[in-house]
């Protein structure tokens, strides 16, 4: 994880080769903006 400005950040992670990364790519942007929603 590193710092990319003002309330940014960049995560990267390791997945296995067989995975969908499109599929993990929508689970965490579903997550990130429910948990950005209780921020307000």
């Amino acid at each position: 994880m590193k710092v990319r400005g003002q309330n940014k950040f960049l995560i990267r992670a390791k997945t296995a080769v067989e995975a969908d990364k499109s599929e993990l790519s929508a689970e965490y942007f579903e997550i990130y903006n429910q948990l950005k929603a209780l921020a307000k």
